[in-house]
């Protein structure tokens, strides 16, 4: 059983197949995004902390398990516990969301 996304050709891929300028793209998605602080409130910037750490997580377990094929919970544990000591800084020791989050992440 294959588990896993796998090429079937050896050939190389085409120099025009490939996007010019690659970074482009994730300046002009980025740009917008730097712009939320400014106009939205707190409700929505933790809703967008939230969101945006979900995605990591996401893309973190879909490289491992969607391209790799390999089953590893760690993943959920590693992510759970990174937002659980992420909580703890902010409410017991009182520091900012963007100082707790390297914190949580030593």
């Amino acid at each position: 059983m294959q588990s896993g996304d796998f090429r079937v050709t050896t050939r190389p891929t085409s120099a025009s197949s490939r996007p010019a300028c690659p970074s482009s793209r994730w300046w002009g998605c980025s740009r917008p995004l730097a712009l939320v602080p400014l106009v939205s409130g707190t409700y929505w910037l933790d809703v967008l902390n939230r969101i945006g750490i979900a995605i990591i997580g996401a893309i973190g377990l879909n490289i491992l398990v969607g391209f790799t094929g390999q089953i590893s919970i760690g993943h959920a544990a590693f992510l759970a516990v990174g937002a659980y000591s992420t909580a703890i800084f902010e409410t017991k020791a009182g520091l900012p969301f963007w100082l707790a989050i390297p914190l949580a992440a030593r």
